[in-house]
């Protein structure tokens, strides 16, 4: 039985740290100066500008978990070849395979606060010399069961290998 493995091939926004470190430093501030020093010793404009900071945070900590990621195109593994389309479409063989490198976060889900799918980056070499490094979704459970049951399968030729990153709640 052949087990297949789609997936999309993303491309996920990363926030530049000019912004985000300066941001974070008001964050700080603005939750020091609103916990920490008493109402009556408030200046009222400080005191809204510091609510809008803290609103302005929240709204940053969860868009990340609900905007979808662009999609660049779309990866599809089974026992017998990995393609992928993007571009342009490549397809390498099992022959042609010489490592699939896998760094999990984990499979999304509202637990995980990601409900497009965390995160998941996939590296495959060939044995002709190129590579082609991916950013991919695992969207749920059945999907990381899928992947995992094609890995095993490339696990036993020595072709496999993973880590986690981010400490994933579930294991792969």
């Amino acid at each position: 039985m052949i087990t297949d493995f789609k997936t999309d091939i993303v491309n996920t926004k990363s926030y530049k740290s000019k912004y985000s470190i300066p941001f974070g430093l008001f964050y700080i501030a603005s939750c020091f100066y609103l916990l920490f020093i008493p109402s009556e010793n408030q200046i009222l404009t400080l005191k809204i500008i510091s609510l809008i900071v803290i609103l302005l945070s929240a709204y940053f900590l969860f868009e990340v978990s609900f905007i979808k990621p662009k999609v660049i195109g779309m990866l599809k593994i089974n026992e017998k070849q990995i393609t992928i389309s993007s571009k342009e479409t490549v397809t390498i063989t099992v022959d042609e395979l010489d490592h699939i490198y896998l760094k999990y976060s984990d499979y999304g889900s509202w637990k995980t606060h990601s409900i497009y799918g965390n995160k998941n980056y996939l590296k495959i070499t060939s044995k002709n010399g190129k590579k082609y490094q991916l950013e991919i979704l695992i969207r749920n459970e059945k999907e990381k069961n899928k992947l995992k049951r094609i890995t095993d399968y490339f696990s036993k030729k020595d072709q496999f290998s993973m880590t986690n990153i981010n400490n994933p709640k579930t294991k792969f």
